[in-house]
């Protein structure tokens, strides 16, 4: 069994190898799915990836749509963020501190500079203190601990506590979510992030 990360072209050897031994696949659709340049020859080759795949994942349903759009249907399995119930807010009964999150890695396309110059403005104003908590800051495993440190030691602030959480899984994740006041998202390039989704 092979395991394809990515159609554009990990899909493509996948299914290469597929058609000379006959090893089964499955594949994984997480990125942009783009069909601007693409060929024909791609186009079609597409389709009986989809179709001759064991299984198709997707980590959301934007994925089945960016397909749909370009015409090609399959049946796909949902392995990513999936609307809940279980995400519903829950009022919370402390209201002395506001509780905010963020949840994304450091990097300079997620902008959390943005959040902290943000938080050096309000930070003079508060009335009251604030909570906020960065999750999976090192989800993509490519941040130096010193770098971050670095990036947080240039943000002096008096009424906000900072917490960073290098990752969660997605039900402590979801506790997180109930029990902040504030969700933001500073990505300058995302317009359906995983993590919002």
């Amino acid at each position: 069994m092979i395991h394809a990360q990515s159609i554009f072209y990990a899909g493509f050897w996948t299914y290469r190898i597929h058609k000379l031994f006959e090893i089964p696949f499955v594949l994984t659709i997480q990125n942009q799915v783009n069909f601007v340049n693409k060929s024909n020859f791609e186009y079609e080759t597409v389709r009986k990836i989809l179709n001759e795949s064991s299984f198709n994942f997707i980590c959301s349903n934007d994925k089945i749509r960016q397909l749909a759009t370009n015409g090609i249907y399959s049946e796909y399995v949902n392995v990513g963020n999936l609307i809940s119930n279980q995400f519903n807010y829950t009022k919370r009964i402390d209201n002395k501190i506001l509780k905010i999150i963020t949840i994304s890695s450091f990097h300079p396309c997620k902008d959390q500079g943005t959040i902290f110059e943000a938080f050096k403005i309000i930070d003079k104003k508060l009335t009251k203190k604030i909570d906020f908590e960065w999750i999976g800051l090192n989800s993509w495993q490519k941040n130096n601990p010193s770098e971050i440190s670095d990036f947080l030691k240039k943000y002096k602030l008096n009424k906000i506590t900072i917490k960073t959480t290098p990752f969660l899984d997605r039900i402590e994740i979801s506790k997180k979510l109930k029990n902040a006041d504030l969700f933001v998202f500073s990505s300058i390039i995302e317009g359906m992030p995983i993590s919002v989704l």
